[in-house]
């Protein structure tokens, strides 16, 4: 079973993966020889997964591989509306994981809109129905929209996306 999702993390002494909230047994720990960025998982495990520089982080988490890789997130892009696969950059807010961007839609876009970070295509995020996903196809919802102008907003953090005029 693999997660993929964006963290904001700003840790002392790092962290452990749980299973349910409140529950403190079930929980997956660091493997000597693991990083703040990346290593291998044990359940149960006693180590706290060390903690990387404080920031906003791509999380890959592996349940089933028992293992996790940490992105740092530098910038964050969309691409593919209206069938424009250039990279654009997207602003960063004052809400961590939040970017947005005024796009003008002016076609239909068949592979739907992707998000990437650091300008890097194995780092996308897909989805839809608004909800982002890490890995997935291009999301869906522009080409239901009226040509015209609109911000784009995706919350990392949150997994979401959506167009507003």
């Amino acid at each position: 079973m693999n997660y993929g999702g964006v963290l904001d993390i700003n840790s002392l002494w790092g962290y452990k993966l749980y299973k349910e909230q409140d529950n403190w047994e079930d929980c997956w720990g660091m493997v000597d020889g693991g990083t703040g960025y990346e290593g291998k998982l044990e359940f149960a495990g006693g180590n706290n997964i060390a903690a990387p520089e404080p920031g906003l982080y791509v999380a890959d988490i592996s349940i089933s591989g028992l293992t996790y890789k940490l992105t740092k997130i530098n910038s964050v892009q969309y691409t593919g509306l209206n069938d424009n696969w250039s990279l654009t950059e997207m602003n960063v807010t004052d809400l961590p994981g939040v970017y947005t961007a005024t796009v003008t839609k002016s076609a239909n876009t068949p592979w739907g809109v992707k998000v990437l970070i650091n300008e890097n295509w194995d780092i996308a995020f897909g989805g839809g129905n608004g909800y982002l996903r890490l890995y997935q196809d291009g999301f869906d919802g522009d080409n239901d929209l009226e040509n015209g102008t609109y911000t784009l907003t995706v919350n990392l953090c949150e997994g979401t996306y959506s167009y507003s005029k």
